[in-house]
């Protein structure tokens, strides 16, 4: 009705077969370009309200869908009600959902300087954890895989996975053990050929 939908990173994910960074960095990409907004669990669609054809008993129902909606979703300075639906509706259609373009830039820059590296770099390990769910024997290996994707650039701006163009933690632990096991296999194999020795009398 508001082109509003709860759905959190989580669901998308499962119901995509999508990576959840790679949702979250497509929402980000969709905000800077206005086309969406999402907040806490929320995407908003803008200028939704403006493509839809609405009947009067539609607009009485998009107003008590607005209503219902949660606090942080409304506009305070908004005063819409049912009694008056036309007058109402109008209210809603021309300043709900309508983020100027500097909000988002400034949100966005925001977000940015308040995740420091050291806490982009938690926020990756926790991620990798969760998603990866290595085993008690593997716990060696697996903060070996930290520790390299986890390394700053020169300047310190970057953790080595943000400069991949793509990025799934899941497949990169998977290669990853998969030459952690070829290099076992090698070693293994090296110290059982020792070197046969002739002495010529």
């Amino acid at each position: 009705m508001l082109g509003i939908y709860e759905v959190s990173i989580r669901k998308m994910s499962f119901e995509t077969g999508i990576d959840q960074e790679k949702i979250s960095k497509g929402l980000k990409g969709f905000e800077r370009v206005e086309k969406v907004k999402y907040k806490n669990n929320h995407v908003i669609i803008h200028n939704y309200m403006k493509h839809q054809n609405y009947n009067t008993n539609m607009k009485k129902s998009a107003i008590d869908v607005y209503n219902s909606l949660p606090d942080h979703l409304k506009d305070n300075s908004l005063n819409i009600s049912k009694d008056k639906p036309l007058e109402g509706f109008e209210r809603l259609l021309n300043h709900f959902g309508m983020v100027r373009k500097v909000e988002y830039e400034y949100e966005e820059e925001r977000e940015v300087k308040k995740e420091s590296k050291k806490e982009r770099e938690e926020k990756f390990k926790k991620l990798a954890f969760s998603e990866c769910s290595p085993t008690h024997e593997q716990t060696n290996a697996f903060n070996k895989f930290l520790d390299y994707w986890t390394e700053s650039n020169m300047q310190g701006s970057k953790l080595r996975f943000e400069k991949q163009k793509t990025f799934d933690v899941t497949r990169r632990w998977s290669t990853w053990l998969s030459k952690e096991e070829e290099y076992k296999k090698e070693k293994s194999s090296a110290k059982k050929e020792k070197p046969r020795f002739s002495i010529n009398r």
